[in-house]
């Protein structure tokens, strides 16, 4: 909701009903100084005049105190079933959420209360947040998503805890290097989101004169998570891997050529080598109780239409995928059957949401003559 429609003349009936009830709301925004994101994750009860969120947003929207904010969004249910208690917990949750993901800075004075709820409603809370979580996510909002995306094979799991990796999303991509002149190196990876250079890389401490305005202004952005000898305090997110490089090293750069594997190979080489392998790119992967086929994307990995599920979920099934399969069932028929095709973001977190549970994609995944995803595209982080 834009901070300049919260007039109730502005909404649609629709909106006006459900921002008269109780709910979670998040302020998003940003710092003058910086230009960093700054956000305010709060609560409102409904009201004796039949406001709840609206009157709680159209209250800070007076407050001089929180003139950062341009944008809101509310989060509610359709009958309005949850009271303070729910209500508390959800925005404790959140908040907590959002401070391990550190993408925004919090503007919220203090830790919000948890509620008491018993293990029964925490168990549908905890579903409740997760489906949240993915539709702030699909209104272009990474607040409770790490820049950084957790590795889901051995070898680049070992690869990432060199370098202090912490996050929760799936992916199969590689751990890369930017080895400067000086001796130095930077490290990173590619994202869903662009790039991200891992917290504990170095960079120089000055930046040439050739060095993009943008990308001094990310600098002083920044500033905070970088210390006096040029090592990155935090992991740091950017829109591509040719802005990574030229922050690191302070003067343009090709990010395709600057950032290598730790075989050697430039990303650009990679990646070509990825495409080239897997010219006849359907994949299966075989189970007790049917067959799903894929496909390998620049994007992800592709569930094909008419691919049979797993509709039961282990344990070990990953929270995401747990969220990408309550917020595709209705493409799931009663004969586990896709009724269309689904992008995933690897090949793992695909034979995840296939199978139900934590599963190496570069393994299962195969095509018709036998071979595995790892073979065919020399995926050495499989």
């Amino acid at each position: 909701i834009p901070r300049t429609e919260l007039i109730k003349e502005h909404l649609t009936e629709e909106a006006k009903k459900h921002l008269s009830q109780s709910g979670v709301y998040i302020l998003f925004g940003e710092t003058e100084e910086t230009g960093e994101d700054v956000a305010y994750i709060g609560q409102a009860g409904v009201r004796k005049n039949g406001d709840g969120l609206l009157r709680r947003l159209q209250e800070h929207d007076r407050n001089p105190e929180k003139d950062y904010w341009s944008e809101a969004i509310a989060i509610t249910t359709r009958e309005d079933i949850y009271g303070l208690t729910e209500i508390s917990y959800i925005e404790n949750r959140l908040y907590a959420i959002a401070g391990e993901a550190k993408r925004y800075i919090a503007k919220n004075g203090n830790d919000p209360s948890s509620g008491r709820v018993n293990d029964a409603k925490k168990c549908e809370l905890d579903w409740f947040i997760g489906s949240a979580i993915s539709a702030v996510g699909a209104l272009g909002r990474k607040i409770f998503q790490p820049p950084r995306e957790k590795p889901i094979s051995k070898t680049t799991k070992e690869s990432a805890a060199k370098h202090d990796s912490a996050s929760v999303l799936a992916t199969d991509e590689p751990i890369l290097r930017f080895d400067r002149k000086d001796g130095k190196r930077a490290s990173g990876q590619r994202t869903s989101d662009g790039f991200v250079v891992f917290k504990g890389s170095s960079i120089t401490t000055s930046v040439q004169k050739s060095c993009p305005r943008f990308v001094r202004e990310l600098r002083e952005r920044y500033a905070a998570k970088i210390d006096s000898k040029g090592t990155l305090r935090d992991d740091i997110p950017f829109k591509s891997p040719s802005t990574a490089a030229t922050f690191v090293q302070g003067s343009p750069q090709n990010g395709n050529i600057a950032w290598k594997t730790l075989e050697g190979k430039s990303l650009s080489d990679y990646m070509s080598e990825l495409t080239n392998a897997t010219s006849d790119p359907i994949f299966h992967y075989d189970r007790p109780n049917g067959r799903a086929t894929g496909q390998l994307t620049s994007e992800g990995f592709v569930v094909l239409k008419g691919s049979i599920i797993q509709l039961s979920l282990k344990n070990s099934c990953p929270k995401h995928v747990r969220m990408i399969r309550q917020q595709y069932a209705s493409k799931i028929d009663n004969n586990n059957t896709l009724l269309d095709d689904i992008l995933l973001s690897s090949p793992s977190a695909a034979a995840a949401f296939v199978q139900g549970s934590s599963i190496n994609g570069n393994v299962v995944w195969k095509t018709n003559n036998g071979k595995t995803l790892k073979e065919v595209t020399g995926n050495v982080n499989a």
